[in-house]
């Protein structure tokens, strides 16, 4: 899948002002937890142009290692894929942040 930079550009600004929108300030830190994707790669420019700091999460992680990194992370928002969507079980929603965008 292929973007022009205009497109990306784009993607990345609606990102950025959903967090700002949606948090009232900058964000701190974002985790995200998606595929390689252009998505995910908007979310990190949009992240970033809003003045906070991403963190990537890895799919491949079990249940309760998700857990632990959104606790220790602090995250104030956290961007899902649909490949991340199925991991949010009860227990790792429990752990994530209240301001969360799929």
């Amino acid at each position: 899948h292929t973007l022009d930079y205009g497109t990306l550009a784009y993607r990345a600004k609606q990102v950025a002002s959903w967090l700002h929108a949606s948090l009232g300030r900058r964000p701190g830190r974002v985790g995200i937890l998606a595929n390689r994707s252009v998505e995910s790669h908007a979310a990190i420019l949009g992240v970033a142009w809003a003045g906070g700091t991403y963190v990537p999460i890895s799919l491949k992680l079990p249940p309760e290692r998700l857990r632990t990194v959104m606790e220790l992370a602090a995250l104030d928002a956290l961007i899902v894929d649909s490949y991340g969507q199925p991991l949010l079980t009860g227990d790792v929603l429990s752990a994530c942040p209240p301001l969360c965008l799929t």
